[in-house]
């Protein structure tokens, strides 16, 4: 053998040793930036995740599944794999209950006293949730993807796009949508409430009695800590000794409509219709004039917790209902968390969104919301001007999104999103001492940043390069973007599909990929629950991924305009998916 090929042995040797015990690692050690992400890995998680997603919709599949993904009233039902901590704690009827779900949702999972029970600096104490704000978030990056008819070039996507659609609509309410489904019992022709499908009432009135009781109240109060109750005490007694009040604890969950939950069912049905050419889908876009019904303007009663807007700052209200109304009065309208409303920014960066999205900037308030939005910015108050939003960016994804794919107020939100795109660059962190975290930004309580991070880049993204060469920092924005997609790729994780129709429907399936989750939102006092889901985190990675892949941050153009990404089954002479990107 030859020296020259002796040498090239040793080289090929040595180099699999690398790719085998730590390429990946030693890549990111560098005291620059990363290097550019590959086209063909960008692909591969962009599959990966449609995969995930397309695995854990719930539906009905056959046979007695995990109730994250198989239907609970369709077909043969569902299995809970929940585990049983009976012996653990005296609230365990909270998890060990059959569990309901609703095909064509993503699941997700409220967390109880998070802060007090965790395990690994984790909450564990769960109940699976169905709600619309998951639903319309996981379903929102599909529309980057083009619509296929269905035939033998069709993907799944457009069915996983048509059921989360089909579940959407189910939380109309009058004139607007709720944020739990439904319930059955109807009075006086009227639905009368809406509940979350899996927290027993019987075992939220016992607590709520015991905290009210003088015998058991210390024992209860120790476990729900000082500060909330502080916080809550007031509420449960207007709640469970109210004459008024008919429904008892119920009246708890019993939330009214919020234009959180309206604008996004409206603004996701609105793109859905244009993705159809506009004559497909039936909704009632006079819903749009009741933001304009609530809004802070002259109001005798506070919140508390939302100073940062000021005095009737005009900016569009939380709850779509009247806070001076009687609390009890009216079943069927909800009854508002604490009796009072109160006014979150990316509540109403998503208000932007759905009334851009159907033109219809003439609402009363809205001009007064970009105005709010614009001041938010510039003061810097944004971590705290969401109150539901624990998760740190959140609202930089909102007001974005709304600036870019709604084209809400371009021209007043402009300077705003200059400050923004500097105040994003200044948070991410970029300390090559810490490969791990490298192009990450910091979000809620996990020290994971797989969510924040895909959040700051779709952020990143909307705002567009134009903003950064205005402001001079367009080497800064372009490294930004590299990292924050790197530290996405290098932080999937494989996911195994459950589920054959899943490779049945992707032949031959792509590998797929997951991310982990982090706090989505919280209740009025996030002590008290928050909500987390896998799937949630999944989407906002494609989305962060997709919008890179189709080079969303080198034009102007929104969501509806923008090229879209076509997923290509493989040919007869090849054996994996690819991506094709084509103008609409």
């Amino acid at each position: 053998m030859s020296q020259k090929i002796r040498r090239s042995a040793v080289f090929t040797f040595a180099l699999s040793i690398l790719m085998i015990f730590g390429v990946t690692a030693c890549q990111w050690l560098v005291e620059d930036e990363p290097l550019p992400v590959s086209v063909d890995e960008l692909d591969r998680a962009i599959l990966g995740a449609l995969v995930y997603l397309d695995d854990t919709q719930v539906r009905d599949r056959s046979g007695a599944r995990s109730c994250r993904y198989d239907a609970s009233d369709e077909g043969d039902g569902c299995l809970s794999d929940e585990p049983d901590i009976s012996a653990l704690l005296p609230m365990a009827p909270l998890l060990n209950q059959r569990i309901a779900n609703q095909s064509g949702e993503w699941s997700s999972f409220i967390y109880h006293l998070p802060d007090r029970f965790r395990v690994s600096n984790l909450p564990f104490l769960r109940s699976q949730d169905s709600n619309l704000f998951v639903t319309a978030f996981v379903a929102y990056p599909l529309l980057l993807f083009e619509s296929v008819p269905q035939g033998a070039d069709a993907s799944p996507i457009e069915h996983m796009l048509d059921l989360a659609i089909r579940t959407i609509q189910g939380y109309r309410r009058q004139d607007g949508y709720s944020f739990w489904p439904i319930a059955t019992s109807v009075q006086g022709g009227e639905m009368a409430s809406v509940v979350p499908m899996n927290v027993p009432m019987a075992t939220v009135e016992q607590f709520a009695s015991d905290f009210l009781d003088p015998e058991s109240s210390e024992s209860v109060r120790s476990l729900f800590g000082e500060a909330l109750v502080a916080g809550i005490g007031q509420w449960v007694e207007e709640v469970m000794t109210n004459p008024d009040n008919t429904q008892g604890v119920k009246a708890v969950f019993n939330v009214p409509n919020d234009a959180d939950d309206t604008a996004l069912a409206l603004g996701l049905l609105k793109l859905y219709s244009l993705r159809h050419n506009g004559s497909s889908l039936l909704y009632d876009p006079t819903i749009l004039r009741q933001f304009g019904d609530f809004r802070d303007v002259d109001r005798t009663r506070e919140d508390g917790r939302d100073a940062y807007k000021g005095v009737s700052s005009g900016a569009f209200l939380t709850w779509l209902r009247d806070e001076d109304e009687p609390l009890f009065q009216d079943p069927s309208k909800g009854v508002i968390p604490l009796g009072v409303n109160n006014v979150d920014a990316v509540v109403n960066a998503n208000v932007l969104l759905a009334l851009s999205l159907h033109g219809a900037r003439d609402v009363a308030g809205y001009h007064e919301s970009v105005t709010l939005l614009d001041r938010v910015v510039r003061e810097r108050n944004w971590p705290a001007a969401a109150l539901y939003y624990p998760q740190r960016m959140m609202f930089p994804y909102a007001l974005t999104r709304a600036y870019r794919d709604g084209g809400a107020d371009q021209l007043g939100l402009r300077e705003a999103i200059k400050i923004l795109m500097n105040d994003l660059l200044q948070e991410q962190n970029l300390d090559p001492r810490h490969p791990q975290l490298y192009g990450s930004f910091k979000g809620a309580s996990d020290a994971r940043a797989d969510l924040s991070t895909a959040l700051a880049c779709s952020a990143l993204l909307n705002m567009g390069e134009s903003i950064a060469i205005e402001t001079g920092q367009r080497d800064a924005y372009a490294k930004a973007l590299n990292a924050g997609i790197a530290y996405l790729l290098r932080n999937k994780e494989i996911y195994t599909t459950q589920n054959p129709e899943t490779s049945s429907s992707w032949a031959p399936a792509p590998q797929g990929y997951r991310w982990g989750s982090d706090v989505i939102f919280s209740a009025s006092f996030p002590q008290l629950v928050e909500w987390r889901s896998e799937a949630f985190s999944v989407a906002m990675v494609l989305e962060a991924l997709a919008k890179y892949r189709v080079g969303y941050q080198y034009s102007n153009r929104p969501i509806a305009e923008a090229p879209s990404i076509r997923p290509m089954r493989p040919a007869h002479d090849a054996v994996a998916w690819r991506i094709a990107v084509a103008d609409r």
